[in-house]
């Protein structure tokens, strides 16, 4: 199993509600960084279940 850790850095900005979320590659949250608050996450990802399908993707109206 090939294993990397991930941090996630919460800066807080005022008037963010939305938290900031580490998604697994099954779509289960692995994280959650409240968004009123500063905060750090490490979380370990096993690179075998993850692929780079979505961020392959791109939007055609923001360019190349």
């Amino acid at each position: 199993m090939d294993v990397a850790a991930a941090l996630l850095w919460q800066i807080w900005v005022p008037g963010q509600t939305a938290p900031s979320l580490v998604i697994g590659p099954e779509g289960e949250v692995l994280a959650e960084l409240p968004a009123d608050e500063p905060a750090v996450a490490r979380v370990e990802l096993d690179l075998s279940r993850v692929s780079d399908r979505s961020l392959s993707e791109r939007r055609a109206d923001l360019g190349p």
